[in-house]
């Protein structure tokens, strides 16, 4: 991911951004999404990560990133199945 003018981005999939979020949501997003396609053996790690990231934020913050990054997903996998 990369911050654009108008949001995140992410610098494989054109057209699909979330919305623009202060950095540290930014970076908690980016976990989640990391965290939900994580392999198996990943798994772990990245959840570690999340926490992490997410151990200083209020728990609306984290919810709210939690959705963002489920909704990146959906549009990503709306984007692969239109082209």
């Amino acid at each position: 991911f990369f911050q654009a003018e108008d949001g995140i981005r992410d610098v494989a999939v054109t057209g699909v951004q979330t919305c623009a979020l202060p950095i540290s949501k930014q970076k908690l997003v980016k976990a989640f999404v990391d965290a939900i396609l994580a392999s198996t053996e990943e798994a772990e790690a990245k959840a570690l990560e999340v926490m992490k990231i997410a151990e200083d934020m209020d728990i609306d913050d984290i919810e709210e990133c939690k959705r963002e990054a489920v909704s990146f997903l959906n549009r990503d996998i709306k984007q692969d199945v239109l082209h």
